[in-house]
């Protein structure tokens, strides 16, 4: 991976930024905890059930280092990526179907009339998959591509 992997982040979110701001919204409706609590939460603690904090360390740096991580640590850090890639997308699904229940069932008991709670709930969903989006954008898509292309360079 290369040294520059943050600066491109931060331009990255720049422009993200500048985006909300030339739509003249406000970027704290970007900002929700119970999603991220949703998609963290669930993907920390599953991916604690097959990988160890040593690992999630062992996997950052191996991604990160300058070619010294052995061929045995790149296919843990692959799989510790592949892993984590899929258990956040699995936690977005579940955060998007409590959201559309909990919307669903107020309908159906009758709170219709409060918008405010609906849009609360339907903005979980959106945000849960805005925060998807920016966790396979920012870290499993590039760390596990950065991965790859080491065990690649091992390979030939």
């Amino acid at each position: 991976m290369k040294k520059m992997y943050f600066v491109y982040i931060v331009l990255t979110m720049g422009i993200f930024i500048l985006a909300i701001i030339w739509a003249k919204s406000d970027i704290m409706f970007m900002i929700d905890v119970p999603s991220l609590a949703l998609l963290l939460g669930p993907t920390i603690l599953m991916l604690l059930s097959h990988f160890s904090p040593k690992e999630f360390i062992n996997a950052f740096k191996a991604a990160m280092a300058k070619n010294s991580a052995s061929k045995g640590e790149l296919k843990n850090a692959l799989l510790f990526f592949s892993t984590a890639q899929t258990l956040i997308a699995a936690s977005t699904v579940v955060a998007v179907f409590l959201g559309i229940i909990m919307v669903l069932g107020a309908i159906w008991k009758g709170y219709d009339n409060n918008a405010r709670i609906l849009s609360g709930w339907m903005a979980v969903d959106f945000v849960s998959i805005l925060y998807l989006a920016f966790g396979m954008l920012f870290v499993t898509v590039p760390f596990k591509s950065a991965v790859k292309k080491k065990l690649n360079e091992l390979e030939s």
